[in-house]
Protein backbone atom coordinates (compact mmCIF):
# COMPACT_ATOMS: atom_id res chain seq x y z
CA UNK A 1 0.00 0.00 0.00
CA UNK A 2 0.96 3.70 -0.66
CA UNK A 3 2.87 2.86 -3.80
CA UNK A 4 2.69 5.10 -7.15
CA UNK A 5 -0.33 4.00 -9.61
CA UNK A 6 -2.01 5.75 -12.64
CA UNK A 7 -4.45 4.62 -15.58
CA UNK A 8 -2.78 1.99 -18.43
CA UNK A 9 -5.79 2.39 -20.79
CA UNK A 10 -5.13 6.01 -22.87
CA UNK A 11 -8.53 8.40 -22.06
CA UNK A 12 -9.30 11.17 -24.74
CA UNK A 13 -11.17 14.48 -24.20
CA UNK A 14 -14.31 15.20 -26.92
CA UNK A 15 -12.45 16.23 -29.80
CA UNK A 16 -10.22 12.62 -29.81
CA UNK A 17 -7.06 14.20 -28.26
CA UNK A 18 -5.06 11.92 -25.57
CA UNK A 19 -5.03 13.22 -22.04
CA UNK A 20 -2.19 13.93 -20.19
CA UNK A 21 -1.69 10.42 -17.59
CA UNK A 22 -1.86 11.75 -13.77
CA UNK A 23 -0.92 9.64 -11.41
CA UNK A 24 -2.09 8.50 -7.59
CA UNK A 25 -1.64 6.43 -4.53
CA UNK A 26 -2.76 2.55 -4.02
CA UNK A 27 -5.04 2.60 -0.96
CA UNK A 28 -6.04 -0.27 0.74
CA UNK A 29 -6.56 -3.99 0.00
CA UNK A 30 -10.07 -5.45 0.01
CA UNK A 31 -11.30 -8.71 -0.67
CA UNK A 32 -14.90 -8.96 -2.78
CA UNK A 33 -17.02 -11.27 -5.14
CA UNK A 34 -13.87 -13.88 -4.38
CA UNK A 35 -11.76 -11.22 -5.79
CA UNK A 36 -8.62 -8.95 -4.57
CA UNK A 37 -8.42 -5.96 -5.69
CA UNK A 38 -7.38 -1.88 -3.70
CA UNK A 39 -9.12 1.38 -3.30
CA UNK A 40 -7.83 4.70 -5.00
CA UNK A 41 -9.86 8.14 -6.13
CA UNK A 42 -12.16 7.65 -9.24
CA UNK A 43 -10.42 11.10 -10.35
CA UNK A 44 -6.97 9.33 -10.41
CA UNK A 45 -7.74 7.16 -12.91
CA UNK A 46 -10.90 8.87 -14.81
CA UNK A 47 -11.19 12.51 -16.01
CA UNK A 48 -14.22 14.60 -14.18
CA UNK A 49 -16.51 16.57 -16.53
CA UNK A 50 -16.70 20.33 -15.81
CA UNK A 51 -20.27 19.96 -16.57
CA UNK A 52 -21.41 16.75 -14.93
CA UNK A 53 -18.73 16.97 -12.68
CA UNK A 54 -20.07 13.05 -11.79
CA UNK A 55 -18.02 9.43 -13.18
CA UNK A 56 -19.84 6.02 -12.75
CA UNK A 57 -18.55 3.24 -14.62
CA UNK A 58 -19.03 -0.91 -13.88
CA UNK A 59 -17.20 -2.90 -15.50
CA UNK A 60 -19.08 -5.28 -17.74
CA UNK A 61 -16.09 -7.26 -19.86
CA UNK A 62 -16.73 -4.98 -22.58
CA UNK A 63 -14.69 -2.14 -21.60
CA UNK A 64 -11.63 -2.39 -19.59
CA UNK A 65 -9.52 0.50 -18.40
CA UNK A 66 -6.33 -0.94 -16.97
CA UNK A 67 -4.12 0.25 -13.85
CA UNK A 68 -0.40 -0.01 -13.78
CA UNK A 69 1.94 0.42 -11.11
CA UNK A 70 3.83 2.48 -11.25
CA UNK A 71 2.02 4.83 -13.49
CA UNK A 72 3.38 5.23 -16.81
CA UNK A 73 4.27 8.96 -16.01
CA UNK A 74 7.25 7.07 -13.43
CA UNK A 75 10.52 6.58 -14.75
CA UNK A 76 10.63 3.21 -13.62
CA UNK A 77 6.96 1.87 -14.79
CA UNK A 78 6.84 -0.95 -17.27
CA UNK A 79 3.58 -0.28 -18.67
CA UNK A 80 2.72 -3.58 -17.83
CA UNK A 81 -1.19 -3.38 -16.12
CA UNK A 82 -1.70 -5.36 -12.73
CA UNK A 83 -5.13 -4.76 -12.40
CA UNK A 84 -8.53 -3.45 -14.09
CA UNK A 85 -11.53 -0.89 -13.01
CA UNK A 86 -14.25 -3.30 -11.51
CA UNK A 87 -15.95 0.03 -10.06
CA UNK A 88 -15.68 3.68 -9.86
CA UNK A 89 -17.57 6.84 -8.60
CA UNK A 90 -17.40 10.39 -8.43
CA UNK A 91 -20.41 12.16 -6.97
CA UNK A 92 -20.51 15.14 -5.12
CA UNK A 93 -24.03 14.93 -4.60
CA UNK A 94 -23.82 11.83 -2.51
CA UNK A 95 -23.77 12.23 1.37
CA UNK A 96 -21.71 12.05 1.98
CA UNK A 97 -19.42 12.79 -1.01
CA UNK A 98 -17.91 10.08 -2.93
CA UNK A 99 -14.50 9.43 -5.06
CA UNK A 100 -13.66 5.91 -4.68
CA UNK A 101 -12.64 3.04 -7.47
CA UNK A 102 -12.05 -0.21 -6.84
CA UNK A 103 -9.34 -1.57 -9.03
CA UNK A 104 -9.37 -5.94 -9.26
CA UNK A 105 -6.07 -7.33 -8.91
CA UNK A 106 -5.03 -9.35 -12.43
CA UNK A 107 -1.86 -9.96 -11.68
CA UNK A 108 -1.55 -12.95 -9.41
CA UNK A 109 2.42 -12.06 -8.49
CA UNK A 110 1.12 -8.75 -6.96
CA UNK A 111 -1.75 -10.34 -4.34
CA UNK A 112 -0.22 -9.57 -1.24
CA UNK A 113 0.11 -11.93 1.46
CA UNK A 114 0.72 -9.11 4.41
CA UNK A 115 -0.63 -5.80 4.71
CA UNK A 116 3.00 -3.92 3.95
CA UNK A 117 3.60 -0.42 2.47
CA UNK A 118 6.39 0.58 0.23
CA UNK A 119 6.62 3.91 1.70
CA UNK A 120 10.64 3.83 2.20
CA UNK A 121 12.13 6.81 3.06
CA UNK A 122 13.33 5.93 6.98
CA UNK A 123 13.65 9.66 7.64
CA UNK A 124 9.47 9.56 7.12
CA UNK A 125 8.13 6.97 9.25
CA UNK A 126 10.72 8.18 11.97
CA UNK A 127 8.98 12.14 11.80
CA UNK A 128 5.62 10.03 11.72
CA UNK A 129 6.64 8.06 15.36
CA UNK A 130 7.19 4.78 14.13
CA UNK A 131 10.86 3.28 15.08
CA UNK A 132 10.26 0.76 11.86
CA UNK A 133 7.62 0.89 9.01
CA UNK A 134 4.64 -1.14 10.51
CA UNK A 135 2.22 -3.26 9.02
CA UNK A 136 -1.30 -2.70 8.71
CA UNK A 137 -2.76 -6.49 8.92
CA UNK A 138 -5.78 -6.82 11.42
CA UNK A 139 -8.24 -4.88 8.90
CA UNK A 140 -9.34 -3.12 12.10
CA UNK A 141 -11.43 0.07 10.87
CA UNK A 142 -12.53 3.16 13.22
CA UNK A 143 -15.91 4.40 12.11
CA UNK A 144 -17.10 6.62 14.84
CA UNK A 145 -14.76 9.22 14.48
CA UNK A 146 -16.77 11.52 16.92
CA UNK A 147 -15.00 9.08 19.53
CA UNK A 148 -11.35 10.43 18.23
CA UNK A 149 -9.59 13.71 20.87
CA UNK A 150 -8.62 16.40 19.09
CA UNK A 151 -4.65 15.19 20.18
CA UNK A 152 -4.99 11.60 18.47
CA UNK A 153 -1.97 11.03 15.73
CA UNK A 154 -3.30 10.49 12.60
CA UNK A 155 -1.09 8.80 10.34
CA UNK A 156 -0.82 8.81 5.71
CA UNK A 157 0.70 6.44 3.47
CA UNK A 158 1.28 8.57 0.37
CA UNK A 159 3.45 7.96 -2.96
CA UNK A 160 4.22 11.46 -3.07
CA UNK A 161 4.53 13.28 0.49
CA UNK A 162 5.37 9.68 1.65
CA UNK A 163 4.61 9.07 5.58
CA UNK A 164 3.07 11.67 7.10
CA UNK A 165 1.47 12.69 10.45
CA UNK A 166 -1.71 14.66 11.15
CA UNK A 167 -4.55 15.69 13.18
CA UNK A 168 -7.83 15.93 12.63
CA UNK A 169 -9.48 19.63 12.31
CA UNK A 170 -11.61 19.88 15.22
CA UNK A 171 -14.94 23.18 15.38
CA UNK A 172 -14.92 24.43 18.67
CA UNK A 173 -13.87 20.67 21.06
CA UNK A 174 -15.28 18.54 18.55
CA UNK A 175 -14.72 16.33 15.64
CA UNK A 176 -17.41 17.35 12.46
CA UNK A 177 -18.21 16.44 9.01
CA UNK A 178 -17.99 19.58 6.71
CA UNK A 179 -18.48 20.91 3.12
CA UNK A 180 -15.20 21.63 1.67
CA UNK A 181 -13.87 22.23 -1.77
CA UNK A 182 -11.89 19.93 -3.49
CA UNK A 183 -9.87 20.76 -6.72
CA UNK A 184 -10.12 18.63 -9.49
CA UNK A 185 -6.78 17.29 -11.35
CA UNK A 186 -6.50 19.16 -15.34
CA UNK A 187 -8.01 22.51 -14.14
CA UNK A 188 -11.18 21.17 -13.96
CA UNK A 189 -12.15 23.50 -11.55
CA UNK A 190 -13.22 22.45 -7.86
CA UNK A 191 -16.05 19.97 -6.75
CA UNK A 192 -17.91 20.65 -3.29
CA UNK A 193 -17.49 17.72 -0.96
CA UNK A 194 -20.57 16.99 1.33
CA UNK A 195 -19.84 15.70 4.39
CA UNK A 196 -15.36 15.10 4.61
CA UNK A 197 -13.39 15.28 7.58
CA UNK A 198 -10.25 17.83 7.25
CA UNK A 199 -6.65 16.62 8.37
CA UNK A 200 -4.06 19.15 9.35
CA UNK A 201 -0.33 18.48 9.09
CA UNK A 202 1.57 17.99 12.31
CA UNK A 203 5.00 18.85 13.31
CA UNK A 204 7.49 18.39 12.10
CA UNK A 205 6.21 17.74 8.25
CA UNK A 206 3.26 20.26 8.71
CA UNK A 207 2.22 19.58 4.60
CA UNK A 208 0.22 16.49 5.69
CA UNK A 209 -1.18 15.89 1.66
CA UNK A 210 0.45 16.56 -1.54
CA UNK A 211 -0.73 16.55 -5.71
CA UNK A 212 0.00 12.28 -6.04
CA UNK A 213 -1.50 11.12 -2.46
CA UNK A 214 -4.95 10.85 -3.35
CA UNK A 215 -6.00 7.22 -2.87
CA UNK A 216 -3.75 7.29 0.79
CA UNK A 217 -5.20 5.44 3.17
CA UNK A 218 -5.39 7.36 6.46
CA UNK A 219 -4.76 5.85 9.56
CA UNK A 220 -4.88 6.70 13.94
CA UNK A 221 -2.62 5.18 15.58
CA UNK A 222 -1.73 4.33 18.69
CA UNK A 223 1.52 5.44 19.67
CA UNK A 224 2.81 2.97 22.68
CA UNK A 225 1.38 -0.19 20.89
CA UNK A 226 1.52 1.43 16.91
CA UNK A 227 -1.92 -0.41 16.31
CA UNK A 228 -3.09 1.03 13.32
CA UNK A 229 -6.74 1.86 12.66
CA UNK A 230 -7.87 3.08 9.07
CA UNK A 231 -10.25 5.34 9.59
CA UNK A 232 -10.84 6.50 6.00
CA UNK A 233 -8.98 7.46 2.20
CA UNK A 234 -7.50 10.94 1.59
CA UNK A 235 -8.89 12.34 -1.70
CA UNK A 236 -7.62 15.52 -2.43
CA UNK A 237 -6.50 18.89 -0.34
CA UNK A 238 -7.83 22.17 0.84
CA UNK A 239 -6.97 25.25 2.13
CA UNK A 240 -7.53 25.98 5.81
CA UNK A 241 -8.15 29.76 6.57
CA UNK A 242 -4.82 31.19 6.97
CA UNK A 243 -2.80 28.60 7.44
CA UNK A 244 0.01 28.34 4.31
CA UNK A 245 -0.24 24.26 4.90
CA UNK A 246 -2.76 22.27 2.79
CA UNK A 247 -5.39 20.16 5.11
CA UNK A 248 -6.14 16.83 3.91
CA UNK A 249 -9.95 15.99 2.86
CA UNK A 250 -10.49 12.43 4.08
CA UNK A 251 -13.62 10.03 3.50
Amino acid sequence: MGCNIGRLTPEYDAHGNPLQNISGTQGPFVAFNNKIGFLTCAHVLFDIPMTKQSVDFQHTGNTKIEVVQPSVDATTSNGVACGHVYRAIFNPQLIPSVDVAVVELTDFNRIPSKGQFSNAYRSSYLDAGFAELPEYNSGSVQTDLQQISSSQTLVKFGSSSDVTRGTLRVCGVDVRQMTTPLGLPRDRGQAQMINQYQVCGSYPSLQFFLDGDSGSAVFMNTPKTNDLQLIGMAIGCTYVEKSPFFAAVVT
